[in-house]
Formats: C-alpha cells, structure tokens, sequence
C-alpha cells in the first residue's frame, strides 16, 4: 500500500438528539423530538434483546428513527439494555407487560390524542406482537418488521432450536443469562463466510481507494453494532425457544401469557407486516404468515433487501421507509386509530 494513506474515521453512531424519557433497571425509553411542528402520531420501537437498537438509527440518512422524526412523529426507541444477574429468572410476561407496558403508559400520558403505533423489529416484533395481543386497546398501528411468527419456517436456526437438539436449559443452568459471544457466533455461523467475503471486498475497495469516507463510515458502523452482543435474559430466552421455535405456539394456539392464553387475533386494529425477501435469519416463509394471524386490517409489504438491509440500506430509506411512514399517517387519519 506504498504512498497511500487511510484517515481515520470516527464511528459515531446514534446522533439523532435524545433524551431519556422513562426506565429502571437495564431497560430505558429514549425520546426523539419530531422535527418541526408536531403532527403525526408517536411512534415506539422495539428491538430485540440481543444487540444494541442503534441499528435503527445508525447515522445520518440511514437511521429510521430519523425518518420518522423529519416525518413528524415523535419518536420513542426501547433499550434493553444488558442483562444483570438477576434478571436470568425474570420471567418475559415483566419485560413486555411490565417494562414496555409502563413505557407505552408513558407515551400515552405524554401525547395526548391518536394512540401510540408499535414498531417491532425481530425479536423486538415478536414483544410487539404480544403485547397488542394482551393490550389491543393500548396500540394504534402495529408494525412488524423481519417478526418471525412461523418459527418451523426460520432456517437453520429451527434445527438448531428444535426438541431433542438444544437443552436450552443446560445452558441456562451454566450461564444464568445466555452469554452475547455465543448469540453472536450462532448468528455467524448461519453464514460463516458472508463476513470474511465482506471484509475482503472492503479492504479491496479500500486499498484501491474506491471509498469515499461516507461508505468507510457506513462499514465500520455496520460491524461495530454486529459485535455489540449483549446478555440475553435467560428465563425470556427459554421462553422463546420453549413456547416458539420448539412448540410453535403463535401457529398451532395453547400460548400461555400472563396466565391466560393468548391469540393474535385479539389485536383487531391497523397492522403492517414487513419482511424481507433476502432474509436468511427470519426467512419470508416465516414472517409472511403474520398477517394472517391478526384479528383486523393488515397490509404486507415484501422488500428486496436483508435482514439488516430492512434498518440500513440506501434503497430502503429511499422506498421502504417513506411508504411505512405514509402508511401510519394514512391510517390514523383514516379513523382507524
């Protein structure tokens, strides 16, 4: 690499101005100010427990809490955060009843008027999903994206999750909550050579200065959230494998959720569902049923992208993201709120 010379490029991620509007104990609620004057719904998102949320929002222009913020919504995003040693036996009903309940409270009582809409991405969609199912009367527009609701459909990950195949409780009884190491090594192995081919073509690129210091920036941000693995809560965890990829329960019915059984069909109100046809860690066969599964009106919206292409592709910000925030505003002037 003679005579060449690389500058360095900080990676800032999460630059769209904050607050910390509610939380206790690892799990927080972070608000966005919409941009200008005030006039649409606010928004809450959710994303899983075993990454970082900045994935939606990454930097400038590719963040889709900034694409609801300049659209006029207030913006609120749910940080897990890490789990603590303690929270291995919290049972999942007190994540999403109880922390995203109390945060969706918080919403409410902050905008008065057109109920909050929910946004689940991933795991983070199926919290969603749960939560509209136990509280309907709480979400305006729910909104899932890449949520796995078919989970014999999910790939590799089904075999690897299946009865007989992995003692999630063995794990749980070693690790209290499951280590972010062996999520984020699961994950890779779903394509062991995808990273090393990504990591060739970036410092092939680079070397032949093909770059510029946006697409540097972009690359870096995009592996530094990949390796930001947090600890997954261990009780929820085997939860998810249990009622989810073992028994399949949003598919066949008998899920019990806070003591009752839960149907998806008891959410009756305005639904989108959001997958993409690249997906190889929620596969389209796996989220496309959801809509089939909710009680009321529901759009589907099949993208030509990735998992992760969904949050921060050029071409989903210039076409997915705009149609989803007109979506929402359609609805809620449409008396469907």
């Amino acid at each position: 690499m003679a005579g060449a010379s690389v500058k360095r490029v900080p990676v800032r991620v999460g630059r769209t101005p904050r607050r910390k509007a509610d939380g206790s104990g690892p799990a927080s609620l972070f608000y966005y100010s919409p941009k200008g004057r005030r006039r649409a719904a606010p928004v809450v998102m959710v994303y899983a427990m075993v990454n970082k949320p900045f994935v939606l929002d990454l930097l400038p222009g590719f963040s889709v809490v900034e694409r609801f913020r300049d659209a006029g919504h207030p913006v609120y995003l749910v940080d897990w955060g890490s789990a603590r040693p303690e929270d291995a036996s919290r049972p999942l009903e007190e994540y999403v009843l109880g922390d995203l309940g109390r945060f969706m409270e918080r919403v409410a009582k902050d905008h008065p008027g057109p109920k909050p809409s929910l946004l689940g991405y991933c795991e983070g969609g199926l919290f969603a999903l749960l939560f509209a199912a136990a509280r309907p009367e709480a979400v305006g527009r729910l909104i899932l994206m890449a949520t796995p609701v078919d989970f014999s459909k999910m790939g590799t990950l089904s075999v690897w999750a299946a009865k007989g195949q992995f003692a999630v409780e063995r794990l749980l009884a070693s690790f209290g909550n499951v280590p972010g190491s062996f999520l984020w090594t699961a994950f890779e192995t779903l394509k062991p050579l995808a990273s090393l081919r990504g990591e060739l073509a970036f410092f092939e690129s680079l070397y032949a200065r093909k770059l510029s210091e946006g697409q540097i920036e972009q690359y870096l941000a995009m592996e530094a959230w990949k390796r930001e693995f947090v600890p997954h809560p261990g009780e929820a965890f085997r939860r998810v494998v249990k009622d989810f990829f073992q028994d399949n329960r949003l598919m066949t019915g008998g899920l019990k959720f806070a003591g009752k059984v839960l149907k998806p069909s008891a959410y009756r109100g305005p639904a989108l569902v959001v997958y993409g046809e690249k997906d190889h860690l929620v596969t389209p066969e796996a989220a496309a049923p959801a809509a089939g599964l909710l009680g009321g009106a529901t759009r589907t919206i099949a993208f030509p992208a990735g998992h992760v292409g969904l949050s921060v592709s050029g071409r989903a910000h210039r076409e997915l993201w705009p149609a989803v925030s007109a979506w929402v505003r359609e609805e809620a002037t449409d008396g469907l709120a």
